[in-house]
């Protein structure tokens, strides 16, 4: 599948809200993520249509409840002939859940999120992103302030800081920059760069590279390829302590036990390398 082929799939839901049954539609599938993909600093993938991003909210037609569409309830209705979710403008999808976010008092944090996808949404959809940026640093820094969730705050201050440097705001965004620790988890080099484009009141955005895509989103495999590669390490220098050990018991003639034990191979097997 081509990381930027996407196929868009009608299902049938009913609303969590007033139970109403309608169509709406989800990403069927989607390339799966990968280093080489274009990631933004903000931590956004790059997708190629706001059709996608837009499809992570569904709009009820009975009681306008707007929200995350994997929060509605899957029906075993055929997504034909009934009632479907309102065609709305990519962006205003993600406008509409904000507003059912604030009427219900749902979590800071999730409105947060909503207006990131909205901001992203719209750059997607070649529309102007200025009012949509404005909002996002609006709603996650009052979701920064809440101090009732944890989870990745730091992280979350990172994005807000990007945030405020693409919005020409290089002030409050080295501030912000500054108060990002380790548990962001988020190679340093990459704070720091972004913290140094503010200070040259520099906005535009950018492209993480592969590395950084790997560091960021992969760590898994990154502590993978340094086991593998810790252990070809361990490989080269088996590899030279049996050379040196064997040039010794050829030239010593008194060739001894300790010597010649060295050149066994060791107890525990080595993980093949190429």
């Amino acid at each position: 599948m081509s990381p930027f082929e996407f196929i868009i799939q009608a299902i049938s839901v009913s609303c969590p809200s007033c139970n109403e049954v309608f169509a709406t539609q989800i990403p069927f599938k989607m390339s799966e993520m990968t280093a080489t993909l274009p990631v933004e600093a903000d931590l956004h993938r790059v997708l190629p249509y706001g059709a996608v991003r837009s499809c992570l909210v569904t709009i009820c037609p009975q009681c306008q409840h707007s929200w995350w569409t994997n929060t509605f309830n899957r029906h075993y209705f055929l997504p034909v002939g009934i009632a479907i979710t309102p065609d709305v403008d990519h962006p205003k999808k993600f406008a509409h859940a904000i507003l059912t976010g604030r009427k219900n008092n749902f979590h800071l944090l999730d409105r947060a999120l909503l207006a990131l996808n909205g901001y992203w949404c719209a750059k997607e959809s070649n529309q102007d992103t200025s009012k949509w940026l404005t909002l996002a640093i609006q709603e996650l820094a009052i979701a920064i302030n809440d101090s009732i969730w944890q989870n990745n705050r730091s992280r979350y201050q990172y994005v807000l800081a990007e945030l405020l440097r693409l919005s020409g705001r290089f002030e409050q965004a080295i501030t912000a920059f500054a108060l990002v620790n380790n548990s962001a988890n988020l190679p340093q080099e990459l704070i720091d760069n972004q913290k140094n484009l503010a200070s040259k009141k520099n906005s535009d955005p950018v492209l993480l590279t592969n590395k950084q895509v790997q560091q960021i989103f992969f760590p898994k495999l990154i502590n993978e390829l340094s086991n593998e590669e810790k252990e070809k390490q361990e490989v080269t220098q088996l590899t030279e302590k049996i050379q040196s050990d064997f040039s010794v018991a050829n030239n010593n003639p008194f060739d001894s036990i300790t010597n010649r034990s060295n050149l066994l191979p060791p107890k525990r097997p080595l993980k093949a390398t190429v």
